[in-house]
């Protein structure tokens, strides 16, 4: 479900999702003039190959890719960082913008 807001020069949408078995998260989305889309997506990365494919692939994106980890947000573009996380589990990816490269690679690693 979505709501969306509008004010001046700016655009709030808070959207619910809830991954298989767990409970309902809040995602805000915010886009002002001259400001960013935000989105989160899961992917799961199960090889050194996956991983590399996707840290490359975020690295040529303009704009910031971060994987949230709990409490912790990491650099999707450090290699060092993304492979210093549980790969077990499924990633929450947050895009600070659009690329098609990118969403070709978080649709290949979709958390299952």
């Amino acid at each position: 479900m979505a709501a969306t807001e509008q004010g001046e020069g700016a655009c709030f949408a808070a959207v619910s999702y809830a991954p298989a078995g767990q409970e309902t998260k809040m995602l805000l989305s915010a886009r002002s003039q001259g400001g960013r889309i935000m989105k989160i997506r899961e992917i799961r990365l199960k090889t050194v190959e996956d991983v590399r494919e996707f840290v490359q692939t975020a690295d040529r994106c303009s704009f910031d890719v971060d994987i949230l980890n709990g409490e912790t947000r990491i650099d999707a573009k450090s290699i060092m960082g993304v492979m210093s996380l549980d790969l077990t589990q499924d990633l929450e990816v947050l895009c600070e913008g659009e690329d098609p490269d990118l969403e070709r690679v978080l649709a290949k690693f979709a958390g299952e």
